[in-house]
């Protein structure tokens, strides 16, 4: 048996070509996740005598448990004949969404002693029409609004570096104690932001005929894992206090080294399990970049005396685990949930809540308030205290 499926999508129109021998007449299509009064078309080469069986999520796992073939069909929730060349199957509405498996199977499916027939070709075009009634919008139910949120992020990116693209620019040219962790910040969201480009031009590609680019979903991944890596290395930087120009802390050559090959392994690993889809595997890797994370700023608070970089610190790693921790967050949840649901929560959650850290950063970042605090009030510029004895308080100025 061949068999061939174009990339369309299962909630609003799904297309199987396919060929089979009478003999093995067999094929497990999909699973459409349909909904609604939805229908199927089918075009064949020749006459055949076969069905497509619909099975329930439910009623699937107990026809794989049976051993009998016949059994097995007969635990189908509903069949339709394609005995004609062409035809037209309409469903019986459904109030609830859910996965349907698709079998075809004709009288020779199960006799093992059935002879060799000719090869049949035939379409499947599983259908099912959208809010305004147009049957042949690409978008199955796990990808409803995935178009319009990717519009929406692409547009807040395209107004926001329109309006601040060039004060940044300016506070990362002028230096400053902060500009290099700016400088590394502004880089991670660059990357971010072509990631959402490109996934929004896959989106727009994929509505026009249903197809998937598999090089702009792979041109997506590496953009994001690029994205990832940024942020994963400016956080350990700033855990070890080295992208803050008026800290005492002075950059190890080797420790950054041994750093920078740890952050490349942890994301190639991310890069890899995204274009595996191991979403389990993922998050763990995620929780576990958390965590170290997490373990070298409090060992930074034991050390700090002043409260207002403490308070930085903490607002740093809160940021980040905002970043990192919203996909097994949201994956954890979705557990609970159908499983078409879950990849529309995970990208939005995923992708607001990294928007929110981006811009919790550089408010961190960019208040000048915060500026003065972290340049001025560090362990090597604080007041120096000349004389305890006398009564009044004398203070040596120190000019930057």
């Amino acid at each position: 048996m061949e068999y061939n499926k174009s990339d369309f999508s299962a909630d609003k129109i799904k297309q199987y070509k396919a060929v089979t021998r009478q003999s093995m007449a067999r094929i497990y299509a999909d699973q459409p996740s349909l909904f609604g009064d939805g229908f199927v078309k089918h075009d064949i080469s020749q006459i055949s005598n076969g069905k497509l069986y619909f099975y329930s999520e439910k009623r699937w796992n107990s026809a794989k448990e049976s051993s009998s073939c016949q059994d097995k069909l007969s635990a189908a929730e509903f069949s339709f004949e394609i005995s004609n060349m062409t035809g037209e199957h309409r469903f019986v509405p459904w109030e609830m969404i859910d996965h349907w498996h698709v079998v075809y199977a004709d009288s020779s499916t199960c006799d093992n002693s059935a002879g060799l027939f000719a090869d049949i070709t035939y379409t499947i075009q599983l259908m099912n029409k959208d809010k305004q009634g147009n049957p042949v919008e690409h978008f199955s139910y796990e990808e409803a609004g995935l178009l319009a949120f990717y519009k929406v992020i692409t547009l807040i990116y395209f107004i926001t570096g329109s309006l601040y693209g060039q004060r940044l620019w300016q506070t990362i040219s002028k230096g400053g104690p902060m500009h290099q962790v700016i400088k590394e910040l502004s880089v991670g969201v660059i990357y971010h932001a072509l990631a959402t480009l490109f996934m929004l031009t896959k989106l727009l590609w994929y509505a026009q005929d249903g197809k998937e680019n598999s090089y702009l979903s792979l041109v997506v991944i590496v953009f994001q894992s690029l994205a990832e890596f940024k942020m994963l290395d400016m956080s350990i930087k700033v855990s070890f206090g080295w992208m803050l120009g008026s800290s005492k802390n002075v950059m190890d050559a080797t420790l950054l080294r041994q750093i920078q090959l740890v952050v490349g392994t942890v994301t190639f690993l991310e890069l890899v399990l995204s274009l595996w889809n191991h979403i389990l595997l993922l998050c763990i890797c995620k929780c576990l970049v958390v965590g170290v994370v997490v373990f070298n700023i409090k060992g930074k608070l034991s050390e700090e005396r002043s409260s207002l970089r403490k308070d930085f610190y903490t607002s740093v790693v809160k940021s980040c685990c905002l970043w990192f921790l919203a996909l097994p967050c949201s994956t954890l949840i979705t557990l609970i949930l159908p499983s078409y649901h879950r990849l529309k929560i995970n990208t939005f959650a995923q992708r607001t809540a990294e928007l929110v850290a981006v811009f919790l950063l550089y408010k961190l970042f960019l208040s000048r308030s915060l500026y003065w605090e972290v340049s001025s009030l560090s362990s090597a510029t604080l007041p120096l205290r000349l004389d305890k004895a006398c009564g009044k308080k004398n203070y040596e100025t120190y000019k930057r």
